[in-house]
């Protein structure tokens, strides 16, 4: 009889699939009118769409804002939107995620 190839240890493979998850999203908290919002979002910039790269590592508001839109995504830019930031926190949303990624100054 072969050996099973059943997983007897489903709370490793959780375990497994968290850590990965983990690896492959960012959770930070950026603060809008006083509120704090945890937003997660993909970690390594690599893996963003590409129509992001032409954004990547510029300072213009403009950049920054459409790299922003980018990153978060509908779900959460809407989560964002409905709390009506200021130009400044919305641009604020792209430095605490390359600080929370370790990629700021990359």
């Amino acid at each position: 009889m072969a050996p099973s190839t059943k997983n007897t240890r489903p709370g490793a493979d959780a375990a497994l699939a968290a850590e990965a998850a983990e690896e492959k999203y960012v959770t930070f908290t950026a603060t809008i009118g006083g509120e704090e919002l945890e937003l997660t979002v993909v970690r390594d910039p690599m893996k963003l769409p590409r129509r992001a790269t032409r954004y990547m590592g510029r300072q213009d508001p403009d950049s920054v804002s459409t790299l922003t839109e980018i990153l978060l995504g509908a779900e959460q830019l809407a989560k964002v939107d409905a709390l009506d930031p200021s130009i400044e926190e919305f641009m604020d949303i792209t430095v605490a995620w390359s600080e929370a990624a370790g990629i700021q100054g990359k």
